[in-house]
């Protein structure tokens, strides 16, 4: 039950500002319906694990669009039980108080000092030796983005879902991309919208066109 309805919102919002980021950028969309293609043609379909694992390019565009939008864009507030001294990685400390502790990940998620371009979406950060992915290591002294990227939260506790949120994700992008244009309305509204703890665009109005499947 945690599997088919926990994540049913939070889902639904991420993909909504999946097709929000890809208005203005129908050349990764593109890139999206040519590997669905290929991916296709080797496999015959979607239905196995291995198949929606080399959607490679349209995950980094999920997960690219979580770190700008991250649908919950902050954690429930923990009670520290005693004042203390928190360590940075620049070698500074941050005094926390006795007192409710909350986690902004939009924060993190846009720090200049973990990401290149960090107000940019640029899904290529999250390819492997991508010109992108090299500069955020660069930047970040080679550690990997965990603990600086954290739609899911991080470490043991994190979300039970999210590997299981992530295949939905891919597969569904990639196949609704590979029958329709989808493009935002003169009336749609991409604000962002607080509710609860989920962020998600205020009025997403789009039109979609059919396209014809690229050829690999």
């Amino acid at each position: 039950m945690t599997f088919l309805f926990g994540g049913h919102e939070t889902t639904g919002s991420t993909m909504s500002w999946v097709f929000t980021m890809l208005n203005d950028r129908r050349d990764i969309a593109h890139r999206i319906r040519q590997e669905y293609s290929q991916v296709v043609a080797k496999h015959g379909s979607l239905s196995t694990w291995e198949a929606a694992d080399e959607l490679k390019l349209t995950l980094a565009v999920i997960q690219e669009t979580m770190r700008l939008r991250p649908t919950v864009y902050q954690f429930l507030p923990r009670r520290v039980q005693t004042d203390d001294n928190l360590p940075t990685m620049d070698g500074t400390s941050v005094c926390i108080t006795k007192a409710p502790q909350l986690i902004d990940t939009t924060t993190i998620h846009r720090n200049p000092k973990f990401w290149t371009n960090a107000e940019s979406f640029e899904p290529d950060r999250f390819l492997e030796g991508t010109e992108a992915w090299m500069a955020d290591l660069e930047l970040r002294g080679g550690k990997p983005h965990a603990f600086f990227y954290l739609p899911f939260s991080g470490g043991t506790m994190n979300c039970i879902g999210y590997r299981f949120a992530l295949a939905e994700m891919q597969i569904i992008v990639a196949m609704f991309l590979s029958q329709f244009e989808v493009e935002l309305t003169p009336t749609a509204n991409t604000n962002p919208l607080f509710t609860g703890v989920i962020l998600r665009p205020l009025n997403l109005e789009v039109t979609l066109r059919p396209v014809d499947v690229p050829t690999a």
